[in-house]
């Protein structure tokens, strides 16, 4: 598992724990996938893996910019939300989206052991979907 570098007692403690566990996921489910295989939806109600991993790269690095670090995947808006699915060639690889989770992950992991509690304490920066 990878390491949050968060003071268990962080308020954020709780959140980077759950990135943490989420990132075992994504790798793991990009093992031994062929690029095919990774644009393969499960069914025509899902999207394929490359898309869900993608948006969940997308999210950790917009979560890194409300916290203050800039960061740019290369992807533009391809994992947007809402944004519809394209011809596969204009998107990254699997191994090309799975180097962006490694080298995002950690730097999210420390931002979120950074956080204090007055930072966690104010409204949030962007508006949050359903609320």
């Amino acid at each position: 598992m990878t390491s949050t570098a968060a003071s268990t007692t962080s308020p954020a403690a709780p959140v980077a724990m759950i990135f943490s566990f989420n990132d075992v996921f994504v790798r793991e489910a990009f093992e031994g996938l062929t690029q095919e295989e990774l644009w393969r939806a499960p069914t025509i109600h899902n999207n394929p893996l490359l898309r869900v991993a993608g948006r969940v790269v997308q999210t950790r690095a917009t979560v890194l910019e409300v916290l203050g670090e800039q960061v740019d995947t290369g992807w533009g808006n391809l994992f947007a939300r809402g944004a519809k699915i394209g011809d596969a060639k204009q998107y990254p690889s699997g191994p090309e989206v799975a180097k962006a989770m490694r080298e995002i992950s950690p730097r999210l992991h420390a931002a979120l052991a950074r956080l204090g509690v007055d930072q966690l304490s104010r409204p949030a920066a962007l508006p949050i979907p359903g609320i």
